[in-house]
């Protein structure tokens, strides 16, 4: 990989752990010192201390929502709800909405993905802002089928 992309020496590090990969001449002699060097260094690495905090993201479904169908992002991305800046909102609360009729947009790795409803019914609630974050399987909105 080194020699396809014309690197020298690549070095990686995660969770207190380094890894370097270093190309070298062929020269056996050159190659043999210099992986005995490498092989007896010893770098003492301190373990990075990481902060977990538990996040709470589906909030309990009340009564009045349990009849509800949610539909959740198939993917990681930026929520957007409309298909083009300045364009109208794809749906609207207390909209009908068809199956297979596009809901909203999802940018991921700077692709627009349209998500369409599975489901025929009345749109709900709307649970992201335009343009924030989603995880896979956030609930982005809560359908009454019809």
């Amino acid at each position: 990989m080194l020699k396809e992309t014309g690197v020298n020496e690549i070095e990686v590090g995660s969770l207190g752990r380094k890894i370097r990969v270093t190309m070298f001449p062929r020269s056996s002699e050159s190659t043999q010192a210099k992986t005995e060097s490498l092989t007896k260094i010893e770098v003492p690495v301190e373990a990075e201390k990481v902060e977990v905090k538990e996040v709470k993201v589906n909030k309990e479904i009340s009564k009045e929502d349990e009849n509800l169908i949610a539909i959740k992002s198939p993917m990681v991305g930026i929520f957007y709800r409309t298909p083009s800046p300045g364009a109208k909102p794809c749906v609207e609360v207390g909209q009908i909405i068809a199956a297979g009729q596009p809901l909203c947009i999802i940018e991921a790795m700077k692709l627009m993905n349209e998500i369409e409803s599975e489901v025929a019914g009345r749109v709900v609630k709307i649970l992201v802002e335009n343009e924030k974050p989603v995880e896979f399987g956030q609930t982005l909105f809560l359908v009454e089928p019809l």
